[in-house]
């Protein structure tokens, strides 16, 4: 009979993908290894040695290879996302012998950078989007903050709260909170945080006057609380043609970048040709519209560490002020230094209804928590 053991290195209640370390499994003779990611109930077979000895399995590529869950655009107000439960089992002819479960959430910590013991606190400290920081917006920017909520690991109820507080251009600040409660188990919370939420929770002339934004979010539950620290946003006169876009950053979360300047629509075009008699047909083109957007200068630490989470991004999204949002790939990207610092960043992208793009993967780039 087969025996599992499952080693991370994040002990807790949880796993972060990338920071996943071995499986040890024994199996006995004519036994199978299986994962199972309980939220779809998609169940896969894993490559094992029935010689009833221990062995080690890397899990790293197997967890971030099975599609685990993270947040997708649109979001209205607020939502949670159930982090992944996953299901280890040593079957003998359909019958389970031995089964080990975890919940895992995406993305990494750089053990180098943080220290093994020190990725639990990290993660409940500073989940997320949810870090200290400054940022730009504009009137039509759509804006999200995701926070990972530990406590409702409990089976009580855990109450979620939002909290603004808006500044003025006559120098008045006005207090504004949201709750709501979540039964589920290890959400991630998105909530949207643009001047569009913060201007329906103020009267017409305070939205007039709106010129910046604290946001922070906390949770309480029977057996835990928490609070996350505040995150400002300031207002800008933006342009008719700046370009939202939507991503899942380095840990699992949602997040947002804003292109500036004028979007370059660059249509190309794949020729299928006969030639007979010297006479040329064209058989048929397969036309691809590739778009063009760039960061604009960046200044800041911040900024600048935001662009590189959004290049190493394999989810990515085009957002539209209406609300809507479409999956795109990144075909191509030409980041800009200036004393060894990235200045700017310009890219190209298509969209998902059209045939071909790629999302090329940025693995020379230092791990980024935002």
């Amino acid at each position: 009979m087969g025996q599992l053991r499952l080693h991370t290195n994040a002990p807790g209640e949880y796993i972060l993908s990338g920071n996943a370390a071995t499986l040890e499994y024994l199996a006995a003779q004519g036994e199978k290894l299986y994962v199972k990611h309980v939220n779809t109930d998609e169940k896969y077979p894993l490559n094992c040695l029935d010689d009833e000895a221990w062995h080690e399995m890397e899990i790293k590529e197997v967890l971030n290879s099975i599609g685990l869950n993270t947040p997708t655009p649109p979001v209205i107000y607020d939502y949670f996302t159930a982090a992944s439960q996953i299901q280890f089992t040593l079957e003998d002819r359909g019958n389970i012998t031995d089964e080990i479960s975890a919940i895992v959430l995406p993305g990494h910590l750089d053990e180098d950078k943080y220290g093994d013991e020190q990725i639990e606190d990290l993660i409940k400290e500073n989940y997320l989007t949810q870090a200290p920081q400054t940022r730009k917006t504009t009137l039509d920017s759509i804006e999200y903050l995701s926070v990972f909520i530990p406590s409702t690991a409990e089976a009580s109820p855990t109450e979620i709260y939002l909290w603004i507080t808006a500044y003025l251009k006559d120098g008045t600040q006005l207090e504004r909170s949201v709750s709501r409660e979540t039964d589920k188990n290890y959400p991630i919370c998105v909530s949207r945080v643009d001047a569009k939420r913060v201007t329906s929770l103020l009267t017409s002339e305070q939205a007039r006057q709106l010129e910046a934004w604290d946001v922070y979010m906390d949770y309480d539950s029977e057996r835990a609380s928490g609070r996350y620290a505040k995150v400002r946003y300031i207002l800008k006169n933006g342009r008719s043609d700046n370009v939202c876009f939507a991503f899942v950053n380095d840990l699992g979360g949602l997040d947002t970048i804003h292109a500036c300047g004028t979007k370059k629509t660059i249509p190309e075009y794949s020729i299928s040709s006969f030639v007979s008699s010297g006479i040329t047909s064209t058989l048929g083109t397969s036309p691809r519209t590739v778009f063009e957007a760039g960061s604009g200068p960046l200044a800041t630490a911040d900024e600048r560490n935001l662009w590189m989470a959004f290049l190493r991004a394999p989810e990515k999204y085009r957002l539209f002020p209406n609300g809507g949002f479409r999956a795109i790939n990144m075909t191509e990207s030409s980041p800009e230094l200036i004393a060894g610092e990235i200045n700017s960043v310009s890219f190209r992208y298509m969209e998902n209804i059209e045939k071909g793009g790629n999302t090329p993967k940025y693995t020379e780039l230092d791990d980024y928590r935002l």
